[in-house]
């Protein structure tokens, strides 16, 4: 047995002990209440219904209707409603009215599923933009930060682990000797870093046999606009993943750690 299988095996396990379905009265939906939490720290629950050989899934509304409380409205053309079609792009969900949507088949249903939920948490991390003077995101300006450095680096980079699922990592770095899988968080929060550990942890075998070389996780924590909590720092240390304080950025370690 790899050395990984019992972190996985355990993962799984605790996805379906926290994961609970209910019927929806009087209609053809059934609601998946998942172990992930949003930005309020309340369970991320999504919504499936068959239709003909395709399940639809849906967040019902949710994401953007919680969004709207805090201010946060993609109505008309800019950059917020930029920000959130980037995201729908990256993860193939659609707008339909309020509702962030997909479907999928019987086999599909694990990758859309997941893709639905990464989707719903990073759109989540759009209130941010609510707070006065907010022109861009976290990972903007770790981006800006790499090419101020000029740290070569690939957005947006999506990873299949040895489930077969994909998951999106913020940014990879590639040297001729080790690749560096890059998670940003704004805000530290137990849904994120329970869905980045167990991605890291599913991809990381699978990416060192594709690329020969050393693999890595850096989370990037902005710990400036709010102190991170201890118990998640931990918890990303203790699964194998090197942590980068932003308030931290220009200090000669945490450059060490990008190259």
């Amino acid at each position: 047995m790899n050395w990984i299988e019992p972190y996985i095996n355990e993962y799984i396990s605790f996805l379906r002990k926290n994961t609970f379905i209910n019927e929806k009265t009087g209609t053809d939906w059934v609601s998946i209440s998942t172990p992930m939490l949003d930005n309020q720290n309340d369970a991320i629950e999504i919504y499936a219904r068959m239709d003909g050989d395709k399940i639809v899934l849906s967040d019902d509304g949710y994401t953007l209707n919680t969004l709207k409380t805090y201010g946060v409205e993609f109505n008309r053309p800019g950059r917020k409603k930029e920000l959130l079609d980037h995201i729908l792009a990256v993860y193939g969900i659609q707008l339909e009215k309020n509702e962030l949507i997909t479907t999928a088949t019987a086999k599909s249903f694990p990758q859309k599923k997941l893709n639905l939920l990464q989707a719903i948490s990073e759109t989540n991390d759009l209130y941010v933009l609510s707070k006065p003077h907010v022109t861009n995101l976290f990972w903007e300006d770790v981006e800006a930060y790499f090419v101020s450095h000029n740290i070569v680096h690939t957005p947006n980079f999506i990873a299949r682990g040895i489930s077969g699922l994909e998951f999106n990592f913020d940014f990879q770095i590639a040297t001729l000797k080790k690749e560096i899988l890059i998670k940003t968080f704004p805000n530290l929060l137990q849904g994120p870093i329970v869905n980045f550990l167990y991605g890291w942890a599913d991809v990381k075998e699978a990416r060192a046999k594709q690329s020969r070389k050393q693999v890595e996780s850096i989370a990037i924590i902005n710990d400036m606009a709010k102190e991170p909590k201890k118990e998640l720092v931990e918890a990303l240390s203790n699964k194998g993943s090197s942590i980068l304080y932003w308030s931290k950025r220009d200090e000669d370690e945490a450059l060490a750690l990008l190259n």
